[in-house]
């Protein structure tokens, strides 16, 4: 591709300096398949880290299976299959799930990596040294007619701050942390079963300690959202102490010389050592992928480094009060600021998604699964609803209409027909060529258009970079609106009858913004990105995709990685180059139009035969 001349148009971006960039995705339970609501949390990060090395910047986007806890535990019961081999398999899915929807993932792992074991060990261990872990006793839940032991997900009771039903662990109505004991009337979640309280011992973090500095990183956070900003504080203001072991046998086992006395097995629970992922999943990236295993640094201990952190709002209090207590914490055992863990700048978190009367939730049988989806709909499609129309500032609610509506009025009749039209005039009216024309010879009309292109590119990002994904993807639509009122005001099919040279400007014209819309639209379409950008006679990668590597071979532990080195410096307008050849694109349509009765009917047919023969439990193929 050229770049622009004296003769391009009128507008200029700045230029970019290329700086590290982590896009730090929250960690999925391991115990199934990826619901709608999960993909409409996450699907963002992709945007942002397609974004950023699209503009010249080095990415590094991790995350992983979050495989320890009950909620494993309870799923490989029910499925009859011990517990690691349960959440192999649904790590298979869900890197399924992912690959599907084009997540470009760096590197996605899993918390049974030996990497993050060492990890979360060795930071458990220098904080304890260190006095911010400390042994204490805390009211342990046990259900009180079958003795058994209960984690704090599975005691459910009413939330002493705002009166909801809440977990043991946080209210989803008020995001208040909690811990089983705080709850009114608590019972267990397994049996229905009244819940009783005895005294055991535990390691704590002593959030309360690190509670000033949390607040005054929160207050001087200006890229925190304002309503995720006061809640936070307000909870910051109110830190104590909170067990971070817990009696179970699977889970990381607490580090030799820490063992505490007992009968019961102990091990560290998962909301401590989950977060740590984000970490240990970008030291194992530089462990098996570059030459210098500490080539993480340059990401997490690089003031010059931003990042972005994305989940749901069920998550935000982990990451704006318990990740950065623990980093605070252990940024003040290092002598050398070079080695300082950088601390959350931007958390891009969504709203939920709801089906019917209630959150998108498989524990609750309240569920959509992305697989579903993907198979009727496509990728993009699926990526453009959750974008356009998904939970990014309100609960919102999917329907199958809302999708219907979103992908034929939207995404085809502003962009796929636009880009069907186009290649099927080039290829009747111009040898299936671009057209060659020279630059001098572009219509102030034309020149307007290509300069609205230009503009687009710095419009939709800095939305991005805002985390206004729902603004910048209706940017880049009304940008392709234009092109088709251009079209249509200049009528190059009649055109071309009578002049075909003029007719060879229009289409030229309309053939270089399709190219640039093309750039404009991949950080959110990809794949239809890629195939236009192909059709239009290129042969390089503009959006790649990940694929599942074997780490070790014959271990069955597989990662999610990709090579987006071509992705790189192509967020900028560039001229076409006339007389290259197009490629029809296979069955004349880039996007699948979507009839809302037969979308249900074929929705309902794969969850029947899901149910039947409970192929939520095995790795799509």
């Amino acid at each position: 591709m050229e770049t622009p001349t004296d003769s391009a148009p009128d507008v200029e971006l700045q230029p970019h300096e290329s700086q590290n960039v982590a896009v730090l995705v929250a960690w999925p339970y391991g115990n199934g398949p990826r619901h709608l609501g999960h993909g409409a949390s996450l699907l963002p990060a992709d945007v942002i880290a397609r974004y950023h090395r699209s503009k010249g910047d080095n990415v590094l986007m991790v995350s992983g299976t979050d495989e320890h806890g009950t909620p494993n535990v309870i799923a490989a019961e029910k499925a009859g299959l011990p517990v690691r081999d349960y959440v192999t398999g649904t790590n298979e899915i869900i890197r399924n799930d992912f690959t599907g929807l084009g997540m470009s993932f760096d590197w996605f792992t899993r918390t049974t990596s030996k990497t993050h074991e060492r990890t979360a060990q060795g930071i458990f261990s220098q904080l304890v040294d260190a006095d911010y872990i400390a042994k204490g006793e805390m009211l342990g839940a046990f259900d009180e007619d079958t003795e058994q032991s209960l984690p704090d997900r599975y005691v459910e009771g009413e939330c002493p701050y705002c009166h909801s039903c809440a977990r043991g662990d946080q209210c989803e109505s008020c995001n208040s942390l909690l811990d089983p004991a705080d709850l009114i009337n608590p019972v267990s979640k397994l049996t229905g079963n009244a819940v009783s309280f005895r005294q055991t011992e535990h390691y704590f973090l002593l959030l309360d300690k690190v509670a000033p500095d949390v607040i005054e990183w929160l207050k001087s956070n200006d890229k925190l959202r304002s309503n995720a900003k006061a809640s936070s504080i307000a909870m910051a203001e109110q830190l104590r102490p909170r067990a971070i072991t817990r009696d179970m046998s699977w889970g990381i086992p607490l580090p030799e010389g820490y063992e505490l006395e007992g009968e019961n097995h102990k091990v560290l629970y998962v909301w401590f050592e989950a977060v740590i992922g984000y970490l240990s999943a970008s030291i194992e990236w530089a462990k098996n992928t570059q030459d210098d295993p500490n080539a993480w640094k340059q990401w997490w201990s690089n003031p010059n480094a931003p990042n972005y952190y994305a989940m749901g709002k069920d998550n935000v209090p982990f990451h704006t009060i318990i990740w950065p207590g623990m980093l605070l914490a252990l940024n003040k055992l290092k002598e050398d600021r070079e080695d300082y863990l950088r601390l959350p700048d931007v958390i891009a978190s969504t709203e939920y998604l709801t089906f019917g009367d209630d959150k998108l939730s498989s524990s609750r049988g309240n569920v959509i699964y992305v697989s579903d989806l993907l198979r009727i709909v496509g990728p993009d499609a699926l990526r453009y609803y959750f974008i356009a129309a998904g939970p990014e500032t309100k609960d919102t609610t999917f329907s199958f209409h809302e999708l219907t509506k979103r992908t034929n009025d939207e995404l085809i009749a502003k962009w796929g027909n636009l880009v069907s039209r186009t290649f099927s005039l080039l290829n009747k009216n111009h040898d299936g060529k671009v057209p060659e024309i020279s630059l001098h010879e572009l219509h102030d009309a034309d020149r307007e258009l290509l300069n609205s292109i230009h503009s687009a590119f710095a419009t939709v990002g800095e939305n991005i970079e805002r985390n206004k994904f729902s603004q910048a993807l209706k940017s880049a639509i009304e940008a392709a609106s234009a092109v088709n009122k251009y079209i249509y005001d200049n009528e190059p099919w009649k055109v071309a009858k009578t002049d075909l040279k003029e007719a060879s400007r229009i289409m030229y014209v309309v053939a270089n913004a399709i190219d640039n819309l093309s750039v404009i639209f991949s950080p959110f379409l990809p794949h239809s990105s890629q195939r236009i950008h192909q059709a239009l006679g290129y042969d390089d990668v503009i959006a790649s995709q990940p694929v599942s590597y074997e780490l070790d071979p014959g271990t069955n532990f597989s990662v999610l990685k990709g090579d987006y080195s071509s992705n790189k410096h192509l967020w900028h307008y560039r001229h076409t180059r006339g007389g290259q050849k197009i490629h029809m694109i296979e069955g004349g349509h880039i996007f699948k139009k979507i009839d809302e009765e037969e979308l249900q009917r074929d929705f309902q047919a794969i969850s029947q035969a899901r149910q039947l023969g409970n192929t939520a439990l095995q790795p799509d193929k």
